[in-house]
């Protein structure tokens, strides 16, 4: 038998497949577009979201503070803190800082978040807005504004030194502005101030307000740095020159010497001792007018013996207008007609000098 040909496919079948493939292809780029907006549709959704931006300016304050930051800080003198330490003191705060919404005061159109250091204390505030719109009209979140404020942070100072001393915060003298007392006493000299109104007296300084840990710098009337162990009235007192207080350091003896052997008044010795004692006086001054008033009542005393068995020179201070105080104590042994005993003295005496020689103005029992 003859071989049978299949016969070819007809035209119309043709056409068909050639029209569902077309179709097929228009679908998938249909699809592909649609697909390629969709996601670019999302993409632009989801960064136009304000906790990008927060996440942006999150990171942004770990790498450094911003300049709004330093601006805050130029409320402060900058002999304060050095640039470095400004700086440092701002790298510190701001390490591992982080934002918090203030859902009170935030709105859709504006984000207000507060700035916080690791510690949970307030920096500043942050305020996000829509700054731009997308193809799309979705808002574009950035910082509208920054409003840094340390004041809770700030610190001061406060202490009490000699009037002619000078204080300096970090590298800041401070002024007469910054005392906000004066006229304080110095404790030691409360008996003196009676008989000496114009004694030198303390100031008390508030230094501006500072963060961070700069030095408070002292010196004395004589240009000195007092170191901080030296920072309170015992070492405030004790000053004066060396020449000075050679002097003071001959007299004393000799003049505790006559004192108690006056006082004890031993076999009626006491007139020999006052003249000699009165010597050493002042005649203008308290004290010579306190011998002279205890010659009535001086009267028999029961002292046997008196032996001076030390005197010690604790301080000198310069009170000015040639006036210095001496204070020291000493020790006297004392035989009775019952006994014996030994008594430590403390005494603040008070010297002037007149044309060149030191006399006894004031003598003080404390």
């Amino acid at each position: 038998m003859p071989e049978v040909q299949p016969s070819p496919p007809s035209r119309t079948m043709n056409r068909f497949g050639l029209a569902l493939l077309l179709y097929v292809w228009i679908l998938l780029i249909l699809g592909g577009i649609a697909l390629f907006f969709l996601q670019d549709y999302l993409s632009a959704y989801e960064g136009s979201q304000v906790k990008y931006c927060v996440q942006r300016y999150e990171d942004a304050l770990q790498e450094a503070p911003p300049e709004a930051a330093r601006r805050a800080l130029e409320v402060l003198d900058a002999r304060i803190l050095s640039p470095e330490e400004r700086e440092a003191w701002l790298r510190g705060r701001f390490s591992g800082a982080s934002l918090a919404k203030d859902h009170v005061r935030s709105r859709d159109t504006e984000q207000i978040y507060t700035v916080k250091d690791a510690a949970g204390q307030v920096l500043g505030t942050v305020v996000l807005a829509p700054m731009a719109r997308t193809r799309y009209n979705l808002p574009v979140w950035e910082v509208a504004d920054e409003i840094y404020d340390y004041s809770a942070l700030f610190r001061r100072e406060e202490i009490t030194v000699p009037s002619d001393y000078q204080v300096f915060l970090g590298s800041l003298p401070l002024e007469s502005s910054c005392i906000v007392e004066t006229q304080i006493p110095y404790a030691d000299l409360a008996e003196c101030y009676q008989a000496y109104p114009d004694l030198p007296t303390m100031v008390r300084y508030r230094t501006p307000p500072f963060v961070g840990d700069p030095v408070l710098h002292v010196f004395s009337e004589a240009g000195r740095e007092l170191p901080p162990e030296e920072l309170n009235e015992d070492a405030y007192l004790d000053r004066c020159s060396d020449e000075v207080r050679q002097r003071v350091r001959d007299f004393v003896p000799d003049f505790v010497e006559l004192y108690v052997r006056y006082s004890a008044n031993i076999d009626d010795s006491y007139l020999y001792y006052f003249f000699r004692l009165r010597a050493l006086v002042r005649p203008e001054s308290p004290l010579n007018s306190r011998l002279e008033q205890s010659l009535d009542g001086i009267g028999f005393s029961h002292t046997r013996r008196l032996t001076l068995k030390s005197v010690d020179l604790d301080r000198v201070t310069d009170l000015g207008q040639g006036r210095y105080l001496a204070e020291l104590h000493y020790v006297t042994d004392i035989t009775y007609r019952m006994g014996k005993a030994t008594t430590e003295e403390q005494v603040q005496l008070v010297l002037m000098d007149v044309d060149g020689t030191l006399l006894a103005d004031a003598l003080y029992f404390r």
